[in-house]
C-alpha cells in the first residue's frame, strides 16, 4: 500500500487523491475494467464510515486488498499477480 501511495502515478493524479477516483482506479487496474457508478458508490460509501479506529467499514488500504482478494480479481488472474500499469 505505502509503494503504491507513494508511486509516481499516484502522486501525479490528483483524481486518485479522492475516495472516487481511488476506487475508480482500482476497477480498471485490479479488476481490468470500469466500474458501474453504482459499484463506486458502495465502496465510497463504505470507505467515508470508516472511523479510523478500527470499527466500521474500510480504509483505503483495506479496499485494495478486498480488490486483491475478490472472486473477480481471481478469475481474470489466476496466478495472483497483476501489474500496475494502466489498463
Amino acid at each position: 500500500y505505502n509503494d503504491f501511495i507513494s508511486s509516481a502515478e499516484f502522486q501525479n493524479n490528483p483524481a486518485l487523491h479522492t475516495r472516487t477516483g481511488f476506487v475508480t482506479r482500482l476497477y480498471q487496474v485490479i479488476l481490468g475494467r470500469t466500474p458501474q457508478p453504482s459499484e463506486v458508490t458502495g465502496w465510497v460509501n463504505q470507505m467515508q464510515t470508516y472511523n479510523g479506529g478500527g470499527t466500521g467499514s474500510l480504509t483505503w488500504l483495506m479496499a485494495m486488498d478486498d480488490f486483491y482478494a475478490s472472486a473477480e480479481y481471481a478469475s481474470h488472474c489466476p496466478s495472483g499477480y497483476y501489474t500496475l500499469g494502466a489498463p
